[in-house]
C-alpha cells in the first residue's frame, strides 16, 4: 500500500508567500476526488519547532493545522487510524518544507456547532515514533 492524496489547499501568509497543504493517506488505489482544505483564517498552519541543545543531533517539530469543517464529522476518518497511516506535506512557493504524520491522539472535534466550526490536526515529524512498535529484528551487537 501507499500513500494516496486525500486532502489538498492553498493559502497565502501576510507576506505573499504561497503554502500548499496536501494530507496524504495510505490506500491501495487513489481516492475518487481530492477532499478542498478551507484554513482558519487565524494561525492556518503553525509549525513549532521544540528547544534542543546545540549538540542534539535531532530536532522535532510539530505541525498544528486548523481547518474549518463544513459539516459535522467532515475529518472522523482521519482520527480513527493507526498511528503513521497519514502524512501532512507542507509545501513554500511549490518547494517540500515540512512532512509529517498524523498523531490521532491530539484531535478535536468541537461539539458547539453542526457545520463550520474549527478542527484542529497535530501532525509530528518524530513524535509518532514513540508510539510505533519496533520488534528490534535485524539488529546486530558489535
Amino acid at each position: 500500500m501507499s500513500k494516496q492524496l486525500r486532502y489538498m489547499g492553498e493559502f497565502l501568509s501576510r507576506a505573499g508567500v504561497t503554502w500548499r497543504v496536501e494530507i496524504l493517506q495510505e490506500a491501495s488505489a487513489p481516492f475518487g476526488s481530492v477532499g478542498q482544505l478551507d484554513f482558519e483564517a487565524e494561525e492556518a498552519l503553525v509549525i513549532d519547532w521544540k528547544h534542543t541543545d546545540k549538540e542534539a543531533v535531532i530536532c522535532g517539530s510539530e505541525a498544528t493545522l486548523k481547518l474549518e469543517s463544513p459539516g459535522g464529522r467532515t475529518y472522523e476518518d482521519l482520527y480513527t487510524i493507526e498511528v503513521g497511516r497519514i502524512r501532512m506535506d507542507v509545501y513554500r512557493e511549490n518547494a517540500l518544507y515540512w512532512s509529517g504524520a498524523l498523531d490521532p491522539e491530539f484531535y478535536e472535534e468541537p461539539y458547539e456547532a453542526y457545520n463550520h466550526y474549527v478542527v484542529t490536526l497535530t501532525f509530528s515529524d518524530f513524535g509518532i515514533l514513540d508510539r510505533l512498535k519496533y520488534n528490534l529484528s535485524g539488529m546486530q551487537t558489535l
